[in-house]
């Protein structure tokens, strides 16, 4: 599947804002959290980034709260 040029402009753009509104939250004392992370290259991006926490299906599907909470 050919991708455009125009799709690797979005997500290079993505990732450098991406970077950067990391970057500014760090400055301000402010933890990041990156949501959908949904395979391991998205793991190694967002960790190379130095996000401090991920969510997502790579890392665990979501499960009902009562088969964690205790009885």
């Amino acid at each position: 599947m050919a991708v455009s040029l125009k799709t690797l402009w979005v997500v290079r753009l993505m990732l450098q804002l991406s970077i950067i509104i990391n970057e500014i939250a760090h400055h301000l004392n402010i933890q990041t959290i990156a949501e959908y992370v949904e395979n391991t290259e998205i793991v190694k991006v967002i960790s190379a980034m130095g996000i401090d926490y991920m969510q997502g299906n790579a890392l665990g599907y979501p499960i009902p709260l009562d088969q964690i909470l205790p009885k």
